[in-house]
């Protein structure tokens, strides 16, 4: 066994219990206009409890929160020879999770994982003063705006870097904070598109009903190609 993987085990044998019932009381069930307050929200809620979180989108649309320390360390995912990372893995396979979703009146709220064992840590938790300062909400503005202006990824970053030099940078914590702000992005012009071309479908079908002559060309076309019958003609 290395030394980082009885770093991973000793620790899990010794850590402390510590309850989560109180950060869910300051998590779940509270209504966010958008991801980006309520991602934010998160992170400081936990920070206060010692620990860092990571977050993923999803296909559903549902953005999943993970403990920093989820996952194995590379020693034990990928083992090699002579590894080069010098400083310890801190991942030791935490399950803990929340999940946040849109609400039917369009808000954002967190609800704990379907999954039992994702309601707790298997580790200790940080002390104050190892915990990473948030960004004030400048930064997370200024990600937003020059991501809505398409600038580049390392645009962007550096701009960032620029003007809070004195912030402690996060690589993850940006790369997370740009990803999601484009995929909002992307979701807003798929909306708009979609919203005008309904708008112009509806017009161009007032134009061609009003000749019967028209009508019937297209509806025999649509036929044809298979339209009314969910795909082409066999």
């Amino acid at each position: 066994m290395t030394s980082n993987e009885d770093i991973f085990s000793n620790e899990q044998k010794l850590y402390t219990r510590v309850s989560m019932l109180p950060l869910y009381d300051r998590l779940l069930k509270i209504p966010f206009r958008d991801t980006v307050s309520a991602i934010e929200h998160c992170r400081n809620v936990c920070a206060d409890f010692g620990f860092t979180v990571k977050q993923e989108a999803s296909a559903n649309r549902n953005i999943y929160v993970y403990c920093s320390r989820e996952g194995l360390p590379d020693s034990q995912r990928n083992p090699k020879p002579t590894p080069q990372r010098k400083r310890p893995s801190k991942r030791c396979d935490c399950r803990w999770r929340v999940v946040l979703s849109e609400n039917d009146q369009e808000q954002w709220e967190f609800r704990k994982s379907m999954n039992p064992n994702a309601s707790e840590h298997n580790h200790e938790m940080m002390a104050p003063g190892e915990m990473i300062k948030a960004w004030p909400p400048e930064v997370n503005e200024m990600i937003i705006y020059l991501a809505q202006q398409r600038l580049q990824t390392h645009e962007i970053r550096d701009a960032v870097k620029q003007r809070f030099p004195l912030i402690s940078w996060n690589e993850r914590r940006f790369y997370n904070r740009l990803t999601e702000e484009r995929k909002r992005i992307r979701q807003r012009n798929t909306t708009e598109r979609t919203r005008r071309l309904i708008l112009l479908a509806s017009q161009l079908c007032a134009v061609v009903a009003s000749n019967e002559e028209w009508s019937q060309c297209v509806e025999g076309d649509l036929q044809r190609i298979g339209f009314f019958s969910g795909g082409p003609p066999a």
